[in-house]
């Protein structure tokens, strides 16, 4: 804690438009209910709430009332906490009291209802696109090419031949695409992240490498699938139809 002045986190910091050296006008909304310059210290950085901190002393000279505790963090036995928490919550002087454990599962049950429900659901919505996607994109470029790849039977190439032509011309676009694919992947998930910024809590996007290799695999497998299915396209080429035409 600085000596003197008051430390904010950032997200406050963000909301006041202010940065380390900055002067806060405060006012004090009890007792002499005195305005007050107070610099801004040290801004740090905190996931919870919008908060601001100052030391007894600093507080009790910008107040002019003194030194005066406004919250205390307490370390517990567990076997005892639920009869302290019963007496904290019956004392007229404490306005509210909470338990670590309380802030966890609050925010564990909101993550569990909400967010990975919705993220569950997506991620299937994801995956069953980039499969339809790819298989669309060999089925469409098989019958396009229908005629093409006959020819090249006709004329002495093997099933495989034809296949790496095709195959090769959409995992070129494939290996082309998951890179791209990252890129506007994280700016979306930057997107939701900052949507759910509020003076409760915020959210830290942190995307690690087990990320961008699950969605490379996704996409990859559902290549391989397709192709597999397409496979079986090609080795039904209609060879005859060609020969009888006459261009």
């Amino acid at each position: 804690m600085p000596p003197e002045g008051i430390a904010i986190n950032q997200f406050l910091a963000d909301k006041l438009h202010v940065s380390e050296g900055d002067t806060l006008t405060v006012e004090f909304l009890t007792g002499h209910k005195r305005v007050r310059q107070i610099p801004v210290a040290l801004i740090i950085q905190e996931d919870y709430g919008t908060l601001g901190y100052m030391t007894l002393e600093s507080l009790g000279r910008a107040s002019s009332e003194g030194p005066r505790i406004s919250g205390a963090w307490l370390a517990v036995d567990t076997e005892v906490l639920p009869a302290l928490y019963q007496q904290l919550n019956d004392w007229p002087g404490i306005s509210f009291s909470v338990t670590r454990h309380e802030i966890l599962q609050s925010i564990s049950d909101m993550l569990d209802e909400q967010i990975l429900t919705f993220l569950v659901i997506t991620t299937f919505l994801a995956g069953s696109i980039a499969f339809g996607v790819i298989y669309n994109s060999l089925r469409i470029a098989v019958s396009e090419r229908a005629r093409e790849l006959a020819s090249l039977r006709v004329l002495g190439y093997t099933q495989r031949e034809v296949a790496y032509i095709l195959f090769g011309e959409q995992t070129l676009l494939l290996l082309t695409a998951i890179p791209l694919g990252f890129f506007l992947g994280y700016q979306l998930a930057f997107f939701f992240v900052s949507s759910l910024q509020t003076d409760l809590f915020r959210m830290t996007l942190i995307v690690n490498q087990g990320t961008y290799t699950m969605a490379a695999l996704v996409v990859l497998v559902s290549g391989v699938i397709s192709a597999a299915i397409v496979w079986r396209r090609i080795q039904h080429l209609d060879m005859v139809a060609v020969l009888k035409t006459g261009d």
